[in-house]
Order: structure tokens, then sequence, then C-alpha cells
């Protein structure tokens, strides 16, 4: 099983890509991370659900997903 996290500022796609990735391969979950409001909320949530991939709304505020990915790249390197 691979545990999908979904990080995006509107729940209306959630559901969506649930249903499409679940169709692709029912080995994959889709998992959306919520109540995060810092880095630190993000990076503690990615660990606490064990994400394997993320997947970010390229549209989000720019600076804020730039401090999610940021902060996720100092961890891994």
């Amino acid at each position: 099983m691979y545990r999908v996290g979904y990080i995006d500022d509107e729940t209306t796609q959630y559901e969506y890509y649930d249903r499409k990735l679940k169709r692709l391969s029912p080995d994959m979950e889709l998992v959306f991370l919520t109540d995060c409001q810092s880095q630190k909320d993000f990076l503690e949530k990615i660990y606490e659900e064990q994400i394997d991939v993320l997947l970010i709304d390229y549209r989000m505020a720019g600076n804020f997903i730039l401090m999610i990915m940021c902060g996720i790249w100092n961890v891994l390197f």
C-alpha cells in the first residue's frame, strides 16, 4: 500500500483525485493533510501518516508551498 499525501488549500478536488488514484491502482491511498498551519505541522503530519509521496497543488500560495518544500528538503538532505 502506498500512501499519497495530498496538500491543497481547497477541499473540492480531493474526492476527484481519490477516485482517480483508486481506479489507477487500488494499492494507493490518498491522505488529505489538513489542519496544518506551519512547516513543522506539515512535516509532523507527513511522518505521522507515514506518507510515501506527496501530491501538491502547484497553484497554492507560492511562499507557503515553497516553505513546505524547503522544510522537507532540509529534513531529507
